[in-house]
């Protein structure tokens, strides 16, 4: 009797068990286990690798002092000079039976910035270069007075960098043909450190010129009326529709082709 009572109950609990699973059942346990895995190296990543790189975009992107850059002056007759080239050049634009180039060095650009009021006002201080047909800028950036929003500034706050600078320098080749506005970034660097070979390597591939037209339309307008933009040896040379000739401009000497795949500071990863 007692038996039978217990082949009963026991009967009765495997009615009521849920059936069982087979592969299906395994297969679910091992995905939680994997995802249970995933999320674990996942915050590891976090609390290792993310405060390691913040230390390292600390140390060498955001300086503590800014950059040393050369000091630009210009006097009133400089300006001046520099002014009236630009106005007659301007004059060419606008006249069909007009044509004419303008020629400039980094030592006109530098004394232009220095007197032109919205650079003084800005917090980025600029100097530029202009070698071997690239043009060089030279920018100190303090990182205080450029981070004015409030998200900015969280930001700042964070990644501990209040009261530094970023003191990069990019190498930007620039030309204009056929109506096409060319300007690429060459190699970048920030504190003296090129930066990663991925960044790089994109950045290298966007026309930042074509932006800038596509998001400005009096630079379009301006740019429709020019013939050529050309840096050659140390001077931007600009000319109009009609490609005459407003001021001689210095004979460069003959440029090395560069290699097919020349090397650059920016395919190193220094940061």
């Amino acid at each position: 009797m007692n038996s039978l009572r217990e082949q009963t109950v026991k009967e009765q609990m495997q009615a009521q068990a849920p059936p069982k699973k087979g592969g299906c059942g395994r297969c679910c346990l091992m995905s939680c286990l994997g995802l249970i895995a995933i999320s674990v190296v996942g915050v590891v990543a976090a609390v290792v690798l993310v405060p390691r790189y913040i230390r390292s975009l600390r140390e060498n992107v955001f300086a503590t002092a800014p950059a040393e850059l050369p000091k630009v002056t210009a006097t009133d007759q400089e300006i001046d000079a520099i002014k009236a080239r630009a106005e007659r050049f301007a004059k060419t634009l606008d006249d069909p039976n007009q044509s004419g180039t303008l020629v400039l060095t980094a030592d006109d650009i530098n004394k232009m910035i220095a007197r032109d009021p919205d650079w003084q006002k800005s917090p980025v201080t600029p100097y530029f270069e202009i070698k071997d047909g690239r043009v060089i800028g030279h920018f100190v950036i303090p990182i205080d007075k450029v981070a004015t929003s409030e998200d900015d500034r969280k930001v700042v706050e964070f990644l501990g960098v209040e009261g530094r600078y970023i003191n990069a320098t990019a190498v930007v080749r620039l030309s204009l043909r056929d109506g096409r506005l060319d300007v690429y970034l060459d190699e970048m660097k920030a504190s003296g450190k090129a930066i990663p070979r991925l960044l790089a390597s994109w950045l290298r591939k966007q026309n930042l010129g074509q932006k800038m037209l596509d998001e400005n339309a009096e630079m379009r307008e301006s740019i429709r009326k020019l013939d050529s933009i050309e840096v050659k040896d140390d001077q931007i040379i600009i000319k109009s529709r009609q490609g005459g000739q407003d001021e001689p401009a210095r004979p460069a000497p003959p440029v090395t082709p560069e290699p097919r795949n020349p090397r650059r500071e920016g395919d190193s990863e220094d940061w």
